[in-house]
């Protein structure tokens, strides 16, 4: 609410990162990465057809990131 979108229209609302108030990026980029590996780690279910999320080869410097044996990957963004 302290923070206007860079992009917004009737569906969703995305905003910078790096903008947002307080000192919370590390946690924020934890999060939001931790989210995509546990959708990589998942079998997901979509119109009685079972699909699986690829994340090619960022999955496992994104492994390292959550394990805390890397920083988070340059390429991801």
């Amino acid at each position: 609410m302290k923070s206007e979108p860079i992009l917004a229209n009737t569906e969703l609302e995305i905003y910078a990162g790096a903008s947002l108030p307080g000192d919370r990026n590390g946690e924020t980029r934890y999060f939001g990465a931790s989210v995509f590996w546990r959708a990589l780690t998942s079998q997901w279910r979509m119109l009685g057809s079972r699909i699986n999320i690829d994340l090619g080869p960022y999955a496992e410097p994104l492994r390292l990131f959550l394990i805390d044996a890397a920083p988070f990957p340059l390429e991801m963004v």
